[in-house]
């Protein structure tokens, strides 16, 4: 088991994506629907925090949005810490 917070995080998010069927990249990016599904929001939130600059990185591939398990467990940890 890793011991980075981060790495932790991002291999309880791996789990969740087994126990949903959903698919992650060889680089470990996830769909956008399944990005909300692990945070918690709707498709819609995380379109405007695109908009809006919310702290979520995210590429876009063949007109699809993409965001990394890392970049997702990090804001995790950080909403954890300051309690949003």
């Amino acid at each position: 088991m890793p011991t980075d917070p981060i790495d932790q995080m991002v291999e309880r998010l791996r789990e969740a994506c087994r126990d949903m069927g959903a698919f992650i990249t060889w680089d470990g990016y996830v769909s956008e629907n399944t990005a909300a599904k692990l945070l918690g929001r709707s498709t819609g939130t995380l379109r405007n925090w695109r908009c809006y600059d919310r702290p979520l990185r995210f590429r876009k591939l063949h007109g699809r949005v993409q965001y990394q398990l890392a970049d997702i467990a990090a804001l995790i940890i950080s909403a954890d810490d300051t309690g949003d």
